[in-house]
């Protein structure tokens, strides 16, 4: 198993480590008092969690090594806690270097660089979370700064078939959704076409009577956050004051 850089160690706080570390073991055979020589004798009997946990721990050592040779040295700073422990606990059940590990390294990335830890917050995590890699791709097709004009797609009958091919959805049928989803955790936003010149936002998406589709201003921060390294991402402003951390 690959140890924890103790540089690494340093922006990471330790105990959140320690609680990755105890979680990814077997609790209810402790609490049943299987320990030491007798929990041994029980896990060679499953060689699937051995496996796993040995690939884990690799693995946990491997990401923070990634996630720490994205920032430079004197822009590191230690991570919070309450983003760093969410990200490490969600690195077990993603796919290894998945669309979604990405994020999550990126997110976390940021909150250990100062140029940009005042712009992460928790509820980052949270929405992060909810994605799946298929939304996140589509995100990542997003223009930035402007809005998606729907008519450069074609007429109504091939519209939705042509939009998901630009954000690389398959299948198309899951476009809606996605679209919806990623509007209801406040990432987009879209504008309808009406028959009177007043221009308002509605919550039902129709790609036959959408006008333009967009990122909100959180998405665009949510964007910055989560696709560091993305040539049409800016860096951030450095605020005056200290940031909360929450949104």
């Amino acid at each position: 198993m690959n140890p924890i850089d103790p540089e690494i160690a340093k922006l990471v706080p330790a105990n959140v480590i320690e609680k990755v570390y105890d979680d990814a073991l077997a609790p209810t055979l402790k609490e049943a008092g299987l320990i030491g020589r007798d929990l041994t004798k029980v896990l060679r009997l499953f060689t699937a969690p051995l496996q796993l946990l040995a690939t884990y721990q690799d693995r946990l050592a491997d990401f923070l090594a990634r996630t720490v040779a994205a920032v430079p040295e004197p822009d590191r700073i230690p991570a919070r806690p309450e983003v760093a422990g969410p990200v490490l606990e969600k690195l077990k059940y993603l796919s290894p270097n998945s669309e979604l590990e990405q994020r999550f390294r990126s997110l976390l990335s940021s909150a250990i660089d100062r140029r940009f830890a005042h712009t992460v917050r928790l509820s980052h995590v949270a929405v992060l979370n909810q994605l799946d890699s298929g939304e996140t791709i589509l995100l990542s097709k997003l223009p930035r700064n402007r809005p998606l004009v729907l008519s450069e797609f074609g007429p109504f009958r091939v519209r939705v078939a042509n939009l998901a091919q630009f954000l690389a959805v398959q299948p198309e049928e899951v476009l809606l959704p996605y679209l919806t989803h990623l509007e209801a955790l406040g990432l987009i936003s879209w504008m309808y076409m009406l028959p009177t010149r007043t221009r308002k936002t509605v919550s039902e998406f129709d790609p036959h009577r959408v006008e333009k589709l967009y990122l909100t201003t959180y998405g665009e921060t949510f964007m910055n956050v989560c696709w560091r390294g993305t040539a049409s991402i800016k860096k951030p402003r450095q605020s005056s004051g200290r940031a909360s951390g929450n949104k």
